[in-house]
């Protein structure tokens, strides 16, 4: 018998957000993407997206799922607050590499703009050796990533401690999203002394 231990999930659902309100989102990011530096794979905004007021519906509902999530995961109600927010544009055959998010305790992608081919988001499993034997076929134990299918408007959370990334964009128009950051408002226990309050 094989156990499966320690499962890592992940929470993917439509956002119910409007289209218009996509589009409206994507149209905001689109003066505030940075100057690309010559190494980079794609456009990033500044990471202050959930200080304007057009995001603000955004910001609650990730919040909302947050705590549901969690909820769902057996863990107490618990609030989050949105610590950063940033825009993603990813052109033709650009691509962001595996990598995690430090700081953070929640992570989540809103894809704005998405269309089929333009790159899902992948999670890669952390291996505390390089070494692995033939695969003879792949099973949730023998792939190193799996991808979450996504479309336009879909709302993708995870811990931020997870490995991360998405292929090139094989699709001729822009991929874009937007990645957010979220820590909860107060965590463990007063009376095992190990109570945390956050000032979000």
């Amino acid at each position: 018998m094989i156990i499966n231990i320690f499962p890592k999930p992940v929470y993917s659902a439509p956002s119910g957000l409007a289209p218009e309100y996509l589009v409206q989102l994507a149209e905001a990011m689109e003066p505030q993407y940075r100057p690309r530096q010559q190494a980079s794979c794609f456009w990033q905004t500044e990471g202050n997206l959930q200080e304007q007021e057009v995001f603000a519906p955004l910001v609650e509902l990730g919040v909302e799922r947050a705590k549901a999530f969690m909820s769902e995961l057996g863990f107490v109600e618990t609030n989050f607050y949105v610590t950063q927010m940033w825009g993603n544009k990813y052109q033709q055959k650009e691509l962001i590499p595996p990598h995690v998010h430090n700081n953070s305790f929640l992570s989540g992608v809103l894809y704005v703009q998405f269309s089929e081919g333009s790159g899902n988001t992948y999670f890669a499993e952390q291996y505390d050796s390089d070494l692995q034997i033939e695969i003879k076929q792949p099973t949730i134990y023998t792939v190193g990533e799996q991808a979450v299918p996504a479309k336009q408007g879909d709302l993708v959370m995870f811990r931020s401690n997870i490995p991360h990334s998405n292929y090139p964009n094989r699709h001729d128009d822009d991929r874009i999203t937007i990645a957010f950051n979220m820590m909860p408002c107060e965590m463990g226990r007063k009376e095992k002394f190990t109570y945390l309050k956050w000032n979000g």
